[in-house]
């Protein structure tokens, strides 16, 4: 089949914690997969579409949460607004190499 040419970052947690009773690990759980999760997976596609000399395309799976918040996800809308900042930032990064780099912020459904 080739390459790769695509790849959609859809992996994520969504749980419900209060944040006065939120402890690390279930704030680093969410950040882990959202966030750090994305970002390798972009970095390993990218690394590999350049060495295949190919062009392609990210899309990363954010949130409306990245924009609105609510009691219980402050880990986790943080986490989404991190990608779409981070999915601007590798956008200018990794254009330069062909890579087209976007996220899509759906709602609840």
């Amino acid at each position: 089949m080739g390459p790769l040419g695509v790849l959609i970052n859809n992996a994520g947690l969504y749980p419900n914690h209060p944040s006065l009773d939120m402890t690390e690990t279930q704030w680093d759980d969410v950040f882990d997969t959202n966030l750090k999760g994305t970002f390798f997976c972009c970095q390993a596609f990218t690394q590999a579409a350049i060495r295949n000399n190919i062009r392609g395309s990210i899309v990363n799976l954010a949130s409306t949460s990245a924009f609105s918040a609510r009691p219980g996800a402050a880990h986790y809308a943080a986490s989404k607004a991190g990608v779409v900042m981070l999915t601007k930032s590798l956008a200018q990064e990794f254009g330069a190499y062909g890579v087209r780099v976007n996220a899509v912020a759906p709602g609840l459904i």
